[in-house]
């Protein structure tokens, strides 16, 4: 296989267990281009698209292409901050459990719009949690994309609340931002034009 598969842990039951306190850090939410900064644009691409996603959550990942420009203690760094999650922050039941491969998910995404869209998945406790769709609002059909991002988020039942000015339809809102610090009520969502969000990030 050209991607090398590191099996963390007990792997297939969750790579999502390292807690924040083996690391010294907390990355409860972060942005795939921010945590690979330093990877190279298409190593970075081959990385991301090479995750294995259940359910909306990172299960797999691989170090192939990360050790081609890193040291073994930059890929045990980004390895730990993509799998890690609060020790007091379980995860929530699983409602679909086939093991995809995020580059099969997102195989309906024009090539040339698949950097930027994998460059800004935001993943929340190991989670894939909101997405920027600005580009591909440009070349595909809202169908297409609704699709692409019921494949890749969790499963989710919840829709917009009366009075809620975002727009959710089928666990999916719409010009919305998943919130890194939601509120203890409302939404757990803000505004953001251009991108989208699972209707239960705030769960995560």
């Amino acid at each position: 296989m050209k991607t090398t598969l590191a099996i963390l842990a007990v792997f297939l039951t969750s790579v999502c267990g390292i807690s924040a306190s083996d690391s010294g850090k907390t990355f409860p939410f972060m942005v795939m281009k921010d945590v690979l900064k330093d990877i190279p644009p298409q190593d970075r691409r081959e990385f991301v698209g090479n995750l294995w996603i259940e359910d909306g959550r990172i299960v797999t990942l691989g170090t192939a292409e990360l050790k081609r420009t890193q040291s073994m203690d930059a890929v045990d760094d980004i390895i730990r901050t993509i799998a890690q999650t609060p020790l007091d922050r379980p995860m929530p039941p699983k409602r679909r459990f086939d093991i995809i491969a995020l580059n099969k998910l997102v195989k309906d995404v024009p090539e040339k719009l698949q950097p930027e869209f994998l460059d800004n998945l935001m993943v929340k406790n190991c989670t894939l949690v909101s997405a920027y769709i600005g580009g591909l609002r440009k070349k595909m059909k809202e169908t297409k994309i609704k699709e692409v991002l019921k494949a890749i988020f969790p499963l989710s039942d919840n829709a917009s609340a009366p009075g809620d000015k975002i727009r959710c339809s089928e666990g999916i809102c719409y010009d919305a931002v998943c919130a890194a610090n939601p509120p203890a009520s409302g939404p757990p969502y803000a505004a953001k034009p251009g991108w989208v969000c699972s209707a239960s990030c705030g769960i995560y």
